[in-house]
């Protein structure tokens, strides 16, 4: 066929090269590109274009459709004003309308240049879309929020959660589901559910100076990473429960040095010490200090109970309190106080801004106050038990007598840091060294 012939029609231009079957019939506007194949009976309505190297095969129709090049139309198919993308392929038999088909590899296309174009044009097309809103948006913010250091940062944030998230996916069964379990169930370890709540409550508090915290990712952060997971798997081949428990907060903190460097790590170090107070004592700990702590319950009791007049005699773990037997089972032993005391002063320590040996005094006085607060508990119900004989009564003091001792150790807290506040002082000096206050 001679270079740019017309084929029926003024409005069909066909290029060179293209190969035409005589029983092809044509209805214009239509353009055939160079190096086209139309087969043996097929109808093209304009407005069509068929791009370079284009096959249509036997007896299919195609109508104001764009075919780019290297498009492939199968046998007897339809195409109604569709657009093909390049290299893209219609089966035999296919009938489509209105659509757009692309290739299965579009996005490894060798034809990256216009790939890139589409994907800035489309980019673009978004900006220009969005932008009004997002101006609008980012005129409320606060100024800080749109620094570009906070805008980094928020990145690496964003990505600390979706690590942190993941994380508890793995760690959800069995460890997750079964610290779950011990919180509902154990009264020892109830107070553990409100460890993750009350750390991720400090970290809010002091977000914008973890924001103004430059972040410098630690290689150190991948091994401590990989050693919490050893951790891990020591206890899952050799079923210690307690290893995979505190794997878990290790790998929480492994993540937070490996990601964001050791300045901030610092930073939320106690935080991330303080998760520790969700973990239930391992077994050998607990059995190693229950009978103990049980004597204790039983001693002091029986003691308090004697100076307030009371004709005490002490069976064992049994107090016989003018004729009414009290029973101080292993589960008044105080280790639920004292857990639960350890969780409070950990949240006045990081709360307060104390020097760290008075927040070390603080911690460490939930053992004394939870043991002092246990005795007063079953000091008290003890004499409860025999002013009421209902014995509805009697379960209420010894299971909520607890929780009013909540308020008490709050106080002895408050007191503790009120003391500590008069009894030192900082030298005027100016060298920070203390002096005790030994009058007023």
């Amino acid at each position: 066929m001679p270079r740019h012939e017309r084929y029926n029609s003024q409005d069909v231009w066909i290029g060179p090269a293209a190969q035409l079957d005589s029983s092809a019939r044509i209805f214009g506007p239509v353009i055939i590109a160079e190096g086209a194949t139309i087969s043996e009976d097929v109808v093209i309505f304009g407005p069509t274009i068929i791009g370079r190297n284009v096959v249509v095969g036997k007896g299919s129709l195609v109508a104001g459709s764009v075919l780019w090049d290297g498009g492939r139309v199968g046998i007897d198919c339809e195409v109604h004003r569709c657009l093909l993308d390049y290299d893209a392929v219609v089966g035999s038999g296919k009938d489509i309308e209105d659509k757009l088909v692309i290739r299965k590899k579009a996005l490894l296309a060798v034809r990256s240049g216009n790939l890139s174009n589409f994907m800035d044009n489309g980019v673009g097309r978004l900006e220009s879309f969005l932008q009004p809103a997002l101006g609008r948006i980012k005129e409320r913010l606060p100024d800080y929020v749109q620094t570009g250091q906070f805008q980094k940062q928020a990145l690496m944030w964003l990505g600390a959660v979706i690590l942190l998230l993941t994380v508890i996916w793995i760690y959800w069964k069995p460890t997750v589901a079964d610290l779950w379990t011990t919180w509902l169930r154990s009264d020892e370890y109830s107070s553990g559910m409100l460890v993750p709540l009350i750390a991720a409550y400090i970290v809010w508090l002091r977000r914008k100076d973890l924001a103004s915290c430059p972040i410098r990712p630690s290689i150190w952060g991948l091994f401590a990473l990989v050693g919490a997971q050893a951790l891990r798997f020591f206890g899952l081949f050799f079923m210690y429960g307690s290893a995979e428990r505190m794997s878990l907060v290790l790998t929480i903190a492994a993540l937070v040095l490996l990601l964001f460097g050791w300045k901030l790590f610092w930073k939320v170090s106690s935080v991330l010490a303080f998760l520790f107070l969700m973990l239930p004592l391992p077994n050998r700990i607990q059995m190693a200090v229950t009978l103990p702590l049980q004597d204790w319950a039983t001693a002091s009791a029986v003691f308090c109970l004697e100076t307030l007049g009371y004709e005490v005699i002490r069976e064992g773990n049994i107090i016989n309190l003018n004729g009414t037997m009290v029973a101080v089972v292993e589960a008044c032993n105080g280790l639920r106080m004292v857990t639960a005391f350890f969780v409070i002063s950990g949240l006045v320590v990081l709360l307060v801004q104390r020097r760290w040996w008075e927040k070390l005094i603080i911690l460490l006085s939930a053992i004394p106050i939870g043991l002092v607060c246990n005795t007063l508990r079953l000091t008290v119900t003890a004499i409860a038990f025999t002013k009421l004989d209902a014995q509805h009564w009697e379960m209420a003091f010894h299971d909520y007598g607890g929780l009013a001792m909540m308020p008490l150790a709050l106080g002895i807290v408050i007191f503790e840091l009120w003391l500590l506040s008069n009894l030192v002082i900082e030298s005027k000096s100016g060298d920070r060294q203390t002096a005790i206050k030994f009058a007023r």
